[in-house]
């Protein structure tokens, strides 16, 4: 999946092969961070769920463990994603500037926003 998705975005923007690392890095660092916001929300809503029920207990105590871990492994995710973004631009920097380099450029920041 990741492979396909780099190769959709070599596709494009028009941009070589030699950006492969980068961009696997920032697509994989996505996923990462779908999945902590996916886990944290099915935690946040079996916590509601058992509030609801009234059945403040033992497994409350870990679902909040539960969603403690969810934030961390989140907040590693935008940090991975961050880096990737940044080596990736600073590639990209190094390029002469083309038609291609900009759109790239253009596409980064407008997501690092």
């Amino acid at each position: 999946m990741v492979g396909e998705l780099v190769q959709d975005l070599l596709d494009e923007l028009e941009i070589s092969q030699e950006y492969v690392p980068e961009l696997r890095a920032i697509i994989e660092a996505e996923v990462n961070l779908l999945r902590a916001r996916s886990i944290r929300a099915s935690l946040l809503q079996d916590l509601l769920n058992q509030i609801k029920e009234d059945a403040l207990d033992a497994s409350v105590v870990a679902l909040l463990a539960q969603l403690t871990r969810a934030d961390r492994y989140e907040r590693r995710a935008l940090s991975r994603r961050k880096f990737a973004v940044r080596d990736l631009t600073k590639a990209l920097n190094e390029l002469s500037v083309s038609p291609a380099g900009d759109e790239v450029r253009r596409l980064l920041n407008w997501r690092a926003a």
